[in-house]
């Protein structure tokens, strides 16, 4: 069956109640104006009387038939937008303006149709161009996916009412969740460092030097977190088998080279056996990376958003920035600045906080000093800026090979809201044989 002689979705009636709601009832449009767009409107008419309605609002007029008529006749729409014998049929046709909110949700709702068609063909274009560049293909389809969403998520002004009522939900949440809403890392001294844990709406930046200990640390804080709802782990660098061979080891108490080595003996076997069951008990989703699947924002955005609407979400893991196959800008800056702002606007669209693992440059190598500051991020003007929060992990027995210690060190570098312990140190155990 083909579509292409089918007319868009739209209902005239639809746009008609609305626009003869606020014939009756010009304040009706309180209620929509911020919801409803000009260009939701199918049928020209209607368009051109809605964008009249909502000139006269914005100006502080009265909207009525009289004010309506005369400011179309101003333009010379009204005979385009069927005269004064239209204006009197859509009053005519709406007995109350009390639905005006159900009326103005369908003609929204069908005009995002039509931009899903509209996206359905910039997304066959791509196919049709046959690109070789297949992860560059993807990206750009995805891009068009996340335009839409966007596009349609509603008003971008809140008036003081809206935000006193948001307010008021808020606390409300806040006054009756005992745990409050930031998610636990499961660090007591980490979580006062951050004023309560990880925020919705966050973006957490944890640095390190490689092989520091970044994904362990990050493993335990999505172990923790996940008792408040689903994680989403997205690793570029390890596959879910490298993973769980690190959760295994820490759970057997086994070195983790033992774990992966294979050649168990029976007691090792059934150890590892017994532990399986705690690993399906605990909620941690993770991106699969043996089918194709690229390792870009838009993916990562799509499958967080996936699996907040079937399961719920309270984390989402990113391991690491640099790792992310996104294409931008001439310059590594560039690219890591584009990155770090993508993963932010994931943390506030779907409002959980995102832990971001990232590499330091070299720099810190060559220093005595061997704390990391905040200079070096690795292309670091944008990451800095768009966090919210960045964290630096440190192991003294990272660089002193001779050094047994069992300690490793969190270094609160940046923090936007609240006092929490900025430039402190949080101190944590540290397992070497098994990584956690």
């Amino acid at each position: 069956m083909t579509t292409d002689n089918l007319l868009p979705p739209h209902d005239i009636g639809a746009e008609e109640a609305v626009n003869g709601s606020l014939l009756i009832d010009g304040q009706a449009i309180r209620e929509i104006v911020n919801t409803l767009k000009v260009d939701d409107f199918y049928n020209e008419a209607n368009r051109n009387i809605f964008t009249v309605c909502k000139g006269l609002y914005e100006a502080g007029t009265a909207i009525d038939q009289v004010t309506v008529a005369e400011a179309l006749n101003r333009s010379d729409k009204l005979e385009p937008s069927g005269g004064a014998a239209y204006l009197s049929h859509l009053i005519a046709v709406v007995p109350t303006s009390l639905d005006i909110s159900h009326y103005a949700d369908i003609v929204a709702k069908l005009a995002a149709s039509r931009d899903m068609i509209a996206v359905g063909r910039q997304i066959q274009d791509i196919g049709h161009r046959a690109d070789p560049d297949l992860e560059a293909s993807l990206s750009k389809a995805a891009e068009a996916v996340d335009g839409l969403k966007k596009g349609r998520g509603g008003h971008h002004i809140i008036t003081p009412q809206e935000r006193v009522l948001r307010a008021f939900d808020r606390y409300h949440a806040l006054y009756t969740q005992e745990r409050g809403i930031a998610v636990s890392t499961g660090l007591i001294d980490l979580n006062k460092a951050l004023g309560g844990g990880m925020f919705p709406g966050e973006l957490l930046i944890l640095a390190a030097r490689p092989s520091m200990g970044k994904t362990t640390l990050a493993e335990t804080i999505s172990r923790h977190a996940q008792i408040q709802g689903p994680v989403l782990f997205c690793s570029g660098e390890m596959n879910v088998d490298g993973l769980t061979d690190r959760d295994i080891a820490g759970l057997t108490g086994r070195p983790i080279d033992d774990i992966r080595s294979g050649g168990y003996d029976d007691e090792l076997f059934d150890d590892i056996v017994t532990k399986l069951p705690i690993l399906e008990a605990i909620d941690v989703y993770h991106l699969d990376r043996e089918r194709s699947f690229a390792f870009n924002t838009s993916n990562v955005y799509h499958a967080a958003y996936s699996l907040k609407e079937r399961a719920g979400l309270s984390l989402v893991v990113i391991d690491y920035l640099s790792l992310l196959t996104d294409r931008y800008g001439s310059s590594a800056n560039e690219r890591t600045g584009y990155l770090s702002g993508r993963i932010k606007e994931i943390a506030v669209d779907l409002d959980v906080p995102v832990l971001c693992l990232h590499q330091l440059n070299r720099a810190v190598e060559h220093r005595d000093d061997k704390v990391p500051k905040l200079h070096d991020l690795r292309d670091s003007g944008s990451v800095e800026q768009d966090a919210d929060v960045v964290m630096f992990l440190h192991r003294d027995s990272y660089y002193e090979k001779d050094t047994e210690s069992d300690l490793a060190a969190v270094y609160l570098a940046k923090k936007r809201q609240g006092q929490g312990r900025k430039g402190k140190r949080v101190t944590l155990q540290w397992n070497e044989t098994g990584q956690a």
